[in-house]
């Protein structure tokens, strides 16, 4: 049976969340979940970047941690009326 692990980070204004799960067939096993207070995020825009990575890197760690494995990879979900969104062909 083929395995996929799943990892999901939130850059909120208050708080970077992340999630990890794993799934198999039609199931979905939460392995982990993390959060950190943000810093260098306003009103969702990033404002210091340094600052948002290294909240990054500390869920990250904790979702590694929780599931004991290597992420290599994720999905961010980041909100802000600043952003846009365009098709690409």
């Amino acid at each position: 049976m083929k395995r996929n692990w799943l990892c999901g980070i939130d850059l909120g204004s208050h708080k970077i969340s992340g999630v990890i799960g794993r799934v198999e067939g039609e199931t979905l096993s939460l392995l982990g979940a993390a959060s950190v207070e943000a810093a260098g995020i306003s009103k969702g825009v990033v404002t210091h970047l340094s600052e948002v990575a290294s909240g990054v890197k500390s869920v990250v760690e904790k979702l590694e941690s929780q599931a004991r494995l290597h992420l290599e990879g994720g999905l961010l979900a980041v909100n802000g009326l600043h952003l846009e969104g365009m098709d690409v062909y």
